[in-house]
Formats: structure tokens, C-alpha cells, sequence
């Protein structure tokens, strides 16, 4: 296992600052049987009228999105026809088969596109695009990617699927993405 921190070839994180690589192998996202995070969530679709899905868009259109995805999610569970429709668009997408070309002849760029299309022949690569096309209908999907240290070099061990409404968007631009967290209000930026 590599030291905590180095001072060369360290990952670097959205602050600037070295990760501490602990944090690579560590779920920083799992839910939470009590606080904002639980797995357990109560159903909205079964007394839905107009004036509530107006509320509930209104209050998605200013951050507040719990509703809405939980709405989204029952109407992919319900709704065969949608679920259907929904299925054929994922399908389109992850049913292109990718492709990495080195950007140069360079065999620096050749190595890296060799890493890169192992990665990318790895089945869990297809599970986690399958799991990301859930933003189709929501908005944004999140996985979370868990890190292994392994033939001298980082590698995926795999890949946790995360339910959105775990996450929320900062309230001043709305557009940073944000681990919701028992203890701040305006979430955490996942290290």
C-alpha cells in the first residue's frame, strides 16, 4: 500500500491539495440506516394530484429535488410503457462499443491508451455506464468509485451505484454536486 501522502506523483484533488489515498479504498458515500442518507424511502405516487405535482416541481426548480426523484424513480417502477421508452434510450447508449486510440504515436500515449482500454473492457466499466444512464431520467446519476492498489498502479475495484437523492446541489450556483450530510446543511464535497 502506497504512504498516506507523497510529494511527487500525488492525485490531486478539486481543492489543489494531495488526496490522502486511504480515502481512494474508503466508501465515502454509503447510506445511512438513520440521517439524510437512508435507504428506506416512502412512496409518493399513490396520492399525487395536480397542486402537489406542482409543489414538487417548484420545489425541484429551486434545489429541492427529493421529490422529484423518488417521483421519478416509482414512475420507472410503474409505468411500463415509460420504463420501456427509458430502457430503449440506455440501450442506445450503452450499446456502443467504446473506443481508445492513443492521441500519438508516442508510446507514452500508447501505454496510457492500452491502460485505458482495459479499463474499458472490464465488465464492471458496462455495469457502471448502465448505472450512470439512470440520469436520463433524473438528471444526474452517481457512482462512486472504489480504488485498489495493485501492480504499481491505481485500478478501479469497483463501482457503487448511489442513490441521487443522497446528493444535492449547492444552493448559491446550483451547479456543484453534494454529499448530503447530517451535520451541514449545504452537503460536502465528497474528497
Amino acid at each position: 500500500m502506497p504512504e498516506e501522502t507523497r510529494t511527487s506523483n500525488s492525485v490531486i484533488g478539486p481543492d489543489g491539495l494531495p488526496i490522502k489515498y486511504s480515502l481512494l479504498t474508503e466508501e465515502q458515500a454509503a447510506p445511512t440506516t438513520t440521517g439524510v442518507r437512508s435507504p428506506w424511502v416512502t412512496g409518493l405516487a399513490e396520492n399525487l394530484d395536480p397542486a402537489k405535482l406542482a409543489k414538487l416541481l417548484k420545489a425541484a426548480d429551486a434545489g429541492d429535488n427529493q421529490d422529484f426523484l423518488t417521483l421519478a424513480e416509482e414512475m420507472e417502477e410503474r409505468d411500463g410503457h415509460y420504463s420501456a421508452v427509458l430502457g430503449q434510450r440506455k440501450r442506445a447508449v450503452s450499446g456502443i462499443e467504446p473506443v481508445v486510440t492513443p492521441a500519438s504515436d508516442d508510446q507514452f500515449d500508447k501505454d496510457v491508451s492500452a491502460s485505458v482500454g482495459d479499463l474499458v473492457a472490464n465488465p464492471m466499466f458496462a455495469d457502471m455506464v448502465d448505472d450512470l444512464l439512470d440520469g436520463i431520467a433524473k438528471g444526474y446519476s452517481v457512482v462512486e468509485n472504489m480504488w485498489q492498489f495493485g501492480d504499481a498502479k491505481w485500478e478501479p475495484e469497483n463501482y457503487l451505484h448511489r442513490d441521487p437523492r443522497h446528493f444535492q446541489f449547492e444552493k448559491e450556483t446550483g451547479r456543484e454536486l453534494r454529499l448530503r450530510d447530517d451535520e451541514d446543511a449545504e452537503g460536502n464535497t465528497p474528497p
